[in-house]
């Protein structure tokens, strides 16, 4: 019995002692099999996304992942425009999928860093721009894995998402976006001039064009001051009504060639109009002459965004009358005065029939010029009336003394030629390099 019992104990004891044994091998190799693999380094050469990671744990490679992730946020955030109008990405719109970036990564090779887009996120940036379909307007998927490779390779761009570029609607042949005309002097040789060296010009997306630069580097370099002026507004009148935002542009006070109002571009010597393609894709400009009126034309792919630019109501601005006293009656005469004149010109944006914003472009103020009334007046001599002129007197004809009053001046007319002698009227600037001109800020956001 008690041998019996020994052997049974010996038995237990061996069959225990096999199941541990066992167990001690099935863990060590189970263990080495999840935890061995998954905690070793990465060999040299294996990146994940722009991330190397040779050498690294798995533990420590998310680490320097989530550290460049949040660094490539930081310092180049992804901004989406519309034209003028421009918003940040929400941040929450791409996801980086770390953990499967890691499991999947193979050691010694280039592994993608795996990366979601939020589309409801997405959805909200997009209405922050202004679009209410933006599903139906735009290539989503397109846009989607635009996003997603700038986010897997850390693309370091400052330029933004010209969702221009991915609406749904777009033709395959170019047309004519806007145009505008004006009547030109055509007795010189500008327009030919012009119409043979820059009757197209081709404007590539982003770009800018200065339209002094243009003149200036032509060879002929013949070209009237006036003819300058009514081109440049005739370029500017049509970008008005374009996907093309203005740069510079500048007016004279006084409007000397009578271009209609809100569209004047003034060129000088230090005076351009300079305007950048706005719009997703190349834009033509051509120019045409046909009798006396110059047309400008801005043609490119049609899309279902339009710009139009509306004129406020024109603020009238009196002038002043001045009276000069003249002794010579072949000075007698009257130099006509001139109503100010202050117009606003602003822009919206539409996409369909969605109003995406509106910009003051402009805010143009042409100041009055005084009316010079020139009067005979003979100056009698004060010893005819027995008495010393008193200050602020004048002298009728039959020597009596009478006051003469006028009204303010802003400026000390000239009584020996005929110029117009305006000064600087109030609230009128003084530019001592281009006196004729005012400078305009570029386009101000009153937004929606």
């Amino acid at each position: 019995m008690e041998r019996q019992n020994s052997i049974q104990f010996f038995l237990i004891t061996l069959l225990i002692g096999v199941i541990l044994l066992a167990g001690t091998f099935g863990f060590s190799t189970v263990s080495s099999a999840i935890f061995g693999t998954v905690n070793s380094p990465f060999e040299d050469g294996t990146t994940i996304g722009e991330t190397d990671v040779s050498g690294l744990t798995p533990q420590q490679a998310k680490k320097v992942l989530e550290k460049d992730i949040v660094n490539w946020q930081e310092n180049y955030p992804i901004s989406m425009q519309v034209l003028f109008k421009q918003v940040l990405l929400n941040p929450e719109v791409i996801q980086f999928d770390m953990e499967n970036s890691i499991a999947e990564a193979k050691n010694g090779t280039q592994n993608d860093l795996l990366v979601l887009v939020d589309e409801v996120k997405l959805q909200q940036s997009l209405e922050e721009i202004g679009y209410r379909h933006a599903q139906e307007q735009h290539d989503f998927q397109a846009l989607k894995q635009l996003l997603t490779e700038k986010a897997a390779h850390y693309e370091k761009s400052s330029v933004p998402v010209n969702l221009i570029r991915y609406m749904s609607e777009v033709s395959a042949d170019e047309g004519t976006i806007s145009d505008a005309s004006l009547p030109i002097n055509v007795q010189d040789e500008s327009p030919t001039n012009w119409i043979r060296n820059h009757s197209t010009i081709s404007v590539p997306i982003g770009e800018k064009i200065s339209l002094n630069t243009l003149l200036n580097d032509d060879p002929t370099g013949l070209y009237s001051a006036e003819f300058k002026t009514k081109l440049a507004s005739t370029l500017y009148a049509a970008s008005l009504n374009a996907p093309i935002e203005v740069v510079s542009r500048s007016i004279s006070e006084s409007n000397q060639y009578n271009v209609p109002l809100g569209t004047e571009a003034y060129l000088s010597e230090t005076t351009d109009l300079v305007i950048k393609n706005s719009y997703g894709y190349p834009i033509t400009i051509q120019s045409s002459i046909s009798g006396s009126t110059l047309s400008v034309e801005i043609r490119s792919r049609m899309t279902d965004l339009h710009v139009t630019a509306q004129k406020s109501d024109q603020n009238v601005l009196p002038f002043r009358v001045q009276i000069q006293l003249v002794t010579n009656p072949y000075l007698v005469k009257t130099e006509l005065g001139k109503e100010g004149r202050e117009v606003t010109v602003s822009r919206t944006i539409f996409i369909g029939s969605d109003e995406i914003d509106t910009f003051v472009q402009s805010v143009d103020t042409y100041f009055p010029i005084n009316e010079i009334q020139y009067r005979l007046q003979e100056v009698a001599s004060p010893e005819q009336n027995g008495s010393p002129a008193s200050p602020g007197s004048t002298y009728d004809s039959s020597g009596g003394q009478t006051n003469t009053p006028t009204t303010p001046s802003t400026g000390t007319p000239s009584t020996d030629d005929d110029s117009n002698p305006t000064g600087t009227p109030p609230g009128g600037t003084d530019d001592s390099d281009d006196p004729d001109s005012i400078e305009k800020d570029d386009q101000h956001h009153v937004g929606k």
